[in-house]
């Protein structure tokens, strides 16, 4: 994927538009201006499937432009949430690769919603992939959650993810489609990421039930016991040796402590 965004970014970067996350916020902004002077101009930049086929090929971009919903405050908080998180990847990826994953990410999108004849009503599957990709690269980021909990990145994500398994099963196969369409930017530019994180976490998995089956064999082993004295393994201060000697053990492995072993062969 590397590879082949290099060879675009060569021939067309150019074209990428700067500060992208920062061009949809304050569009965002003024369309949800607009849309508190008039309630019905948000309807017409709706993506309605339908509609587009009538001729209204607007609306196949301006549903990007929609805010989340709610009050003043959560718009306002949403808004400079998600183009602070774009911002941050731009200055990691640089400009012409994340116009290519905002670009990924809207034709899938739309994709989903013309196959499907489902209306887009916000970008919210969009900055979710958005939010992906930021705590993929920058897991251990802290969020002031409500301005007062600190929340780090991949948490965040985690909950997202979750609300999307939620409507997932919750919409069936229709809603599982749109899902997996919208996110079709963050598996192709972290697929080989997440491959690689389920290898290592298996890897781990199968050390760990390794040395619990150690743990376990050596839990089961019967304890040693010095032949003379009898102290066994159980007691902490135990210092159990094995002998072979011929004179007094016959060469056969016998357990005495450190006291015995020693003067044993003196008996």
């Amino acid at each position: 994927m590397d590879r082949l965004l290099a060879r675009l970014e060569r021939r067309f970067g150019k074209l990428a538009i700067p500060r992208i996350a920062y061009v949809i916020a304050i569009t965002s902004a003024v369309v949800y201006a607009l849309g508190m002077v008039q309630r019905s101009f948000i309807l017409k930049l709706v993506l309605l499937p339908q509609e587009v086929m009538r001729g209204e090929v607007w609306r196949l971009i301006t549903w990007v432009f929609i805010p989340p919903g709610g009050g003043l405050m959560w718009v306002a908080i949403g808004i400079l949430f998600y183009a602070s998180l774009g911002s941050a990847l731009e200055e990691a990826w640089g400009s012409f690769k994340l116009n290519v994953y905002y670009l990924i990410g809207i034709v899938g999108t739309v994709a989903a919603s013309m196959i499907l004849g489902l209306p887009m009503v916000s970008a919210m599957y969009l900055h979710t992939t958005v939010l992906f990709a930021f705590a993929t690269l920058f897991p251990n980021y802290e969020f002031l959650l409500f301005f007062v909990i600190p929340m780090r990145a991949k948490w965040s994500a985690w909950i997202a993810a979750a609300f999307l398994g939620y409507e997932a099963i919750k919409g069936g196969m229709p809603a599982r489609v749109a899902i997996g369409l919208a996110l079709a930017n963050y598996l192709l530019f972290f697929g080989k990421t997440l491959l690689a994180l389920a290898r290592e976490q298996g890897q781990v998995a199968r050390a760990e039930r390794r040395r619990a089956q150690m743990r376990a064999d050596v839990d089961e082993r019967p304890a040693r016991k010095c032949k003379i004295c009898g102290l066994t393994d159980d007691d902490p201060d135990a210092d159990l040796r094995v002998c072979t000697c011929q004179e007094v053990c016959g060469g056969k492995p016998t357990v005495y402590c450190l006291q015995h072993a020693r003067s044993h062969n003196k008996m």
